[in-house]
């Protein structure tokens, strides 16, 4: 292949979830995705499907796709804040310019009510095929072997204010110069599964929190920047941050607090306090760093209130994660 693919345009809800659309079967029939760097699957509800969450959302029916074939392995995904079960199917999967054949996916017969009220319908993956519940190639992996990409990369331009223009977009196949200014740095991954790199931790003034070296999974699928409590503490104790409820820390929507530096392997990534500002909507605001001890002791899921500001680009082929200040039209 030699033109570039053009970008998929994603859709920014309320700077939680960033979502785009793909197709599956013949005749396609569509579905709203969360793409998602922080898992390996690709799945969508099925018709079979009678969980509260899947009436709610668009299902995919087998028996009108001339191009379904199913493999009939069960399959089971736990995330952060739901689990999904069902049974793995392959069919054409067709999304920003790609084509891709014979692609195993999960078509879920239950979910739990945590989807019942997400824009999205499903979620497709884009780490590594060793975090796969599937076990089947997954959809990047095939985009490679089909020879679908230019190159074996794809890169993540999200926006941060969501009621104007473009919500993002994600790149299949190259870089677009036009959404970062400056160079990239390349940052290795150092353990297949999650896009997971070395992480010295967070620089605040003169301080850096923790002491000891953490690593960090770049997760598309994440909103915040989730870590250890006992960080997160520490972080939110420099910038006003108050406990909240759910390893969240409230701060007041206005004013104006110390800028903090993510630190990848000696480089200093800055966040100002507007940018990792969350507004809950309701008049209340977070900060950006969560705390959460669930399974991850020395990872923290560095997520969209990073991404806004960062630039991301995910080499399939070297194993390497690059980062770059985005560009945003306007201030946006």
């Amino acid at each position: 292949m030699s033109n570039q693919l053009p970008a998929l345009p994603l859709e920014n809800d309320m700077n939680l979830d960033y979502y785009g659309d793909i197709s599956i079967g013949t005749p396609k029939q569509l579905f709203r995705v969360v793409f998602d760097t922080g898992s390996s699957d690709l799945w969508v509800p099925s018709t079979r499907c009678h969980s509260k969450a899947c009436q709610n959302h668009r299902r995919f029916n087998s028996t009108r796709s001339r191009s379904h074939r199913e493999i009939g392995d069960k399959f089971h995904i736990t995330y952060g804040t739901g689990a999904v079960d069902g049974v793995v199917s392959k069919d054409t999967l067709k999304l920003g310019g790609v084509e891709v054949t014979n692609q195993a996916f999960g078509e879920t017969n239950f979910e739990l009510d945590f989807f019942e009220k997400v824009e999205f319908d499903g979620i497709f993956g884009l780490a590594f095929e060793q975090i796969s519940s599937i076990n089947h190639s997954t959809p990047l992996t095939n985009m490679i072997k089909q020879n679908q990409l230019d190159e074996p990369v794809f890169s993540v331009w999200l926006n941060g204010k969501y009621t104007e223009g473009s919500g993002g977009e994600l790149l299949f196949g190259a870089i677009d110069r036009n959404r970062y200014s400056g160079d990239i740095s390349y940052f290795p991954v150092v353990r297949e599964g999650y896009w997971e790199i070395k992480l010295d931790g967070a620089q605040i003034k003169n301080s850096r929190i923790p002491s000891v070296a953490r690593t960090a999974a770049i997760d598309t699928g994440t909103s915040l920047i989730v870590m250890p409590t006992e960080d997160a503490n520490s972080i939110n104790a420099m910038i006003g941050g108050k406990p909240f409820q759910d390893g969240l820390y409230s701060i007041p929507c206005n004013g104006t607090r110390p800028t903090v530096n993510i630190v990848f392997d000696g480089q200093l990534f800055p966040i100002s306090s507007e940018e990792y500002t969350v507004d809950l909507g309701d008049g209340t605001c977070v900060t950006g760093f969560a705390g959460n001890d669930m399974g991850f002791e020395n990872m923290w899921i560095v997520g969209d209130v990073f991404l806004r500001v960062w630039y991301s680009i995910f080499n399939f082929e070297n194993k390497q994660v690059g980062i770059a200040k985005a560009l945003h039209s306007s201030g946006g």
